[in-house]
């Protein structure tokens, strides 16, 4: 049986399990979590206004979503110097829908995870991260703006899928890895130093701006969407396949009349192909190869 509910509060006592099972559906005001309890969302949970995590952010509290959450915006405002006994932890594993933005502290006491099977969909993401931990972004992502400031130690952060219009790092988060297809119309570097993107998958992108190096693996596929000028405007290192757009039609300003190796865009022993689609064709990820 289907199960609906209006609440204001989900509350959960020190200690305590609740369960929401995968044929409940769950419209609430807020969560309220005590010390050492625990939330598993199997099921539907649409928010009223916000999801403000920041009255859960107590000592052992874990919270995990299997199922389907919905918001206008995720906050998650705490004091990141506040000293936890157990770690907080909060686990994506689902779809999560946030109409406007993700908003997160992430504190040395706070395990933050999105699973390879986890659906993110949200305008803007703001990350703020504390301590020396790494940062597990996988799943797939969509939104507009993703901007995450590493503000202690420069540990990785892994990304899945995403499509995004822009990208920064900020501060010391010089450490991305990219797992899976992403695809940034606009990278940009504002860190402590030179960033470093190591790309496992694939990486689709526009442009980048600031001290941004790539680094691209044997199995690996990179599409060069813009070029600025007929020098060398990328620092990519690529063992993979470079595609890269030509010409496609006679007002088409920002294309490679030679190959990304040629004008030192690109260094190693990479496979590169001229991609004959336009700009937005590109950066949707349209391929035909010229021949």
């Amino acid at each position: 049986m289907h199960f609906n509910a209006f609440c204001d509060v989900i509350s959960v006592a020190d200690n305590q399990t609740y369960i929401i099972d995968e044929n409940s559906s769950l419209n609430v005001e807020r969560i309220e979590m005590g010390a050492n309890s625990t939330l598993i969302n199997n099921g539907t949970l649409i928010f009223d206004d916000n999801f403000d995590f920041s009255s859960c952010y107590k000592t052992g509290v874990t919270f995990t979503n299997n199922g389907y959450i919905e918001c206008n915006n995720f906050i998650n405002n705490i004091n990141q110097w506040q000293w936890l006994a157990t770690s907080v932890q909060f686990t994506q594993n689902g779809a999560f829908l946030c109409h406007q933005d993700f908003d997160c502290i992430v504190s040395a006491y706070l395990i933050l995870s999105f699973g390879e099977n986890a659906s993110t969909r949200v305008k803007n993401v703001n990350i703020q991260k504390y301590g020396n931990q790494d940062l597990e972004l996988l799943g797939s992502w969509k939104c507009d703006d993703i901007d995450i400031t590493f503000n202690d130690g420069g540990r990785k952060i892994e990304l899945g899928d995403i499509d995004c219009e822009n990208f920064t790092l900020h501060n010391n988060a010089t450490n991305l890895q990219l797992e899976g297809m992403a695809m940034i119309e606009h990278l940009s570097g504002e860190t402590w130093g030179g960033a470093t993107v190591t790309v496992n998958g694939g990486l689709i992108i526009g442009d980048k701006s600031g001290n941004v190096n790539i680094k691209a693996t044997e199995e690996s596929l990179i599409s060069l969407c813009y070029n600025p000028s007929s020098g060398k405007d990328y620092d990519i290192t690529s063992n993979g396949t470079v595609c890269y757009r030509i010409q496609y039609s006679a007002d088409d300003l920002h294309y490679w009349s030679e190959t990304p190796l040629q004008e030192n865009d690109v260094i190693g022993n990479a496979i590169c192909k001229g991609n004959y689609v336009s700009y937005d064709e590109c950066i949707e990820g349209k391929t035909i190869f010229w021949q």
